[in-house]
């Protein structure tokens, strides 16, 4: 029996307890969207790692009333959570995504080049990739910047630039496994596997000695992540602040 094909992720709206919580007053029990849906906001006490208390905003699904953070709206579809209409995924779609069944090298090439090009703009390199095919850390620390560059310290500008030679390694060992198959089926012997062992041995270290300076509060305007900007422009379309005497207010 065929089944119906989830709505992709990225092609639905998305509104969170987080992104509506400034639109709303404090103590608010209901919202209304510009397209006549009635959100049930939900407050909650939670604690902190400090031991204060504060408050959080969750939203009641329009169709099965549950308390979710996230609702999305698929096209031509009504609000609901990930319960009631299931979506798909970026990950959920890439060949072997089955039990048992290795990822591509294309996929793990991909999120490193991702990763490299955040950590490009986020020193504000006049020029990614380097024009050159084989660069190093010396030439990530003489590269031009961008007039606008975001204002980094000594520390955090020395650990991106090793995490990104690192992500380079990383990605040149990749292809290992492909050669030695290659070189394997030829009857070629070859240390290229030896070599990249080692290689990748030493970017993982250097990635996790260098995983702090990736992190950036939320409220930071230079934290470079597309997915929230995304959220908060559907947020931005999707809502509308009424007045209070207005009648469409419940």
């Amino acid at each position: 029996m065929l089944t119906a094909r989830r709505p992709k992720a990225e092609e639905c709206l998305r509104i969170t307890g987080a992104g509506v919580r400034p639109f709303v007053e404090p103590g608010a029990l209901r919202h209304r969207l510009n397209d006549g849906t009635a959100l049930v906001l939900r407050w909650s006490t939670v604690r902190g790692c400090y031991g204060g208390q504060g408050t959080a905003l969750c939203l009641g699904c329009p169709v099965c009333s549950h308390t979710v953070r996230v609702l999305r709206q698929p096209p031509g579809e009504s609000w609901s959570c990930r319960h009631c209409r299931p979506v798909s995924y970026p990950s959920h779609r890439r060949s072997g995504a089955q039990r048992g069944i290795q990822k591509p090298i294309s996929w793990r090439i991909a999120q490193v080049s991702d990763e490299q090009q955040r950590i490009a703009e986020m020193l504000g390199l006049g020029h990614w990739p380097p024009e050159r095919v084989l660069w190093g850390l010396p030439d990530l620390q003489t590269a031009s910047r961008m007039p606008d560059a975001p204002r980094l310290s000594v520390e955090r500008r020395n650990a991106l630039e090793r995490r990104l030679n690192a992500l380079e390694d990383i990605r040149i060992c990749t292809f290992a496994p492909l050669v030695l198959r290659k070189g394997k089926a030829l009857g070629v012997i070859t240390e290229v596997a030896t070599a990249a062992e080692r290689y990748l041995s030493t970017a993982k270290e250097e990635l996790a000695t260098t995983r702090w300076a990736m992190r950036r509060q939320a409220s930071d305007t230079r934290t470079l992540r597309r997915p929230d900007q995304i959220s908060q422009l559907s947020i931005c379309s999707a809502m509308q602040r009424l007045p209070k005497d207005s009648p469409f207010n419940i």
